[in-house]
């Protein structure tokens, strides 16, 4: 309030000091007195209206006209002219008016072209592009603060330099057919390999375009490191494409959100009849508190490493899978998901059955065969022997003597 009561007191009290100025010297100079009382006024209504606006322009003005009117037209100290001098006091008011309206617009486009300029300025200054200005020959005249932290030079260093310094040898020959696009009018987009001030390359993703005055403007960003990204998540893509073992995406619903080749293969489902079902489709019912303690886990951002179970397939027969879920992230850290790989073991399984079966069946043999039976390894440590075999014929050579040995060799 105080600076506002301040400030409204100066503008005012400059109005009284300009008016009473332009009388005290109009009143002394007796040419102007008589043939151009208004002229000193008219000064002080454009300096009022240039320094401090419309408003205190119009205050000055209106406080003119009533001075020179009493002090300086005759009759002096009337407020009642003759009809020359009322035509005269009229001309003044009217061209005063237009006068400060002038002035004032053209302020107000000044401070409009300052306030456009200030914010140019800062989203210059501040983008988190680097951006660089240069004429229509693709000589720099500006640069920001990002464009010279990517190139490594100071400003003063970039400002001067041609366009074709800043890139490698390859890219020379584009930059003609960037100008001649822009000169068009037209908006130029294109990736560039820049240069930096040590010999170093970055891959940008530039957008050029022509400004009203007539300069260029480009607008340039570091992609390199999400063309590595997008690299490294094609070959991630093509090893979760290609891979035998199943890998499924879901959300923390239990909706399936994306579903491999090798998914595929092993439960008979397609891609287009599992993405959108829940996860459940593929477990026995009695195997559903699995997936809840799998989910718990996911929600806290925990793994689930390895464990074997039995899932369903499409036709409606159980295999047997080893399983391994793992949390999936947003950008944030927030799970949104959960990434599951199973392996089918099925015929694993069964194979080892028929081993353990088959070493059952040998081991019956062994223990009821009436003839000795020593079992070595093949360095020719003994492993055992059957209860046939007499204590005392640890000696004997394998395959002599009146009773046949049947040996079983174990590589060690």
């Amino acid at each position: 309030m105080f600076s506002s009561s301040h400030s409204f007191l100066i503008r005012y009290s400059a109005v009284g000091l300009a008016v009473t100025l332009g009388l005290l010297i109009t009143a002394s100079i007796e040419l102007l007195r008589e043939r151009a009382p208004f002229l000193l006024f008219f000064a002080a209504v454009i300096l009022i209206t240039r320094l401090y606006g419309r408003g205190p322009g119009i205050a000055t003005l209106i406080l003119a006209v009533a001075i020179t009117d009493f002090f300086l037209i005759p009759p002096i100290y009337s407020f009642v002219p003759n009809v020359d001098d009322a035509f005269r006091i009229g001309t003044f008011t009217l061209l005063g008016i237009l006068t400060i309206w002038i002035v004032s617009s053209l302020m107000q486009r000044e401070k409009e072209a300052r306030d456009n300029e200030a914010r140019y300025r800062m989203l210059f200054d501040y983008s988190p592009d680097g951006i660089v200005v240069t004429d229509t020959k693709a000589n720099s005249i500006d640069a920001n603060e990002n464009i010279c932290r990517m190139l490594g030079y100071t400003r003063d260093e970039l400002v001067g330099k041609n366009v074709s310094e800043m890139i490698v040898v390859a890219e020379i020959p584009h930059i003609d057919e960037a100008l001649e696009l822009l000169e068009a009018g037209s908006e130029h987009v294109r990736e560039w390999v820049f240069r930096r001030k040590d010999g170093s390359t970055f891959l940008s993703e530039s957008r050029a375009t022509q400004m009203p005055d007539g300069n260029l403007m480009g607008v340039i960003r570091d992609i390199s490191d999400r063309k590595l990204a997008l690299v490294a998540a094609d070959e991630l893509a093509a090893i979760v494409t290609s891979s035998h073992d199943a890998i499924i995406g879901k959300d923390l619903d239990g909706i399936v959100t994306s579903w491999n080749a090798g998914a595929e293969r092993i439960y008979g489902y397609s891609a287009d009849e599992m993405i959108g079902q829940p996860i459940t489709r593929l477990i026995p019912p009695d195997r559903l508190s699995e997936e809840d303690d799998i989910d718990a886990n996911i929600r806290q951002g925990e793994a689930t490493g390895h464990f074997e179970t039995k899932r369903l397939r499409n036709d409606g027969n159980l295999i047997d899978v080893s399983i391994t879920a793992s949390p999936i992230k947003d950008a944030a850290g927030n799970v949104v998901g959960a990434s599951k790989v199973a392996r089918d073991i099925t015929e694993r399984n069964l194979s080892e059955e028929a081993l353990q079966a088959s070493e059952r069946r040998l081991r019956t043999i062994i223990e009821t065969e009436p003839e000795c039976v020593k079992v070595i390894s093949s360095k020719g440590r003994l492993m055992e022997m059957n209860p046939a075999w007499p204590s005392d014929a640890r000696g004997c050579h394998l395959g002599r003597g009146p009773g046949k040995a049947f040996v079983r060799i174990y590589p060690t």
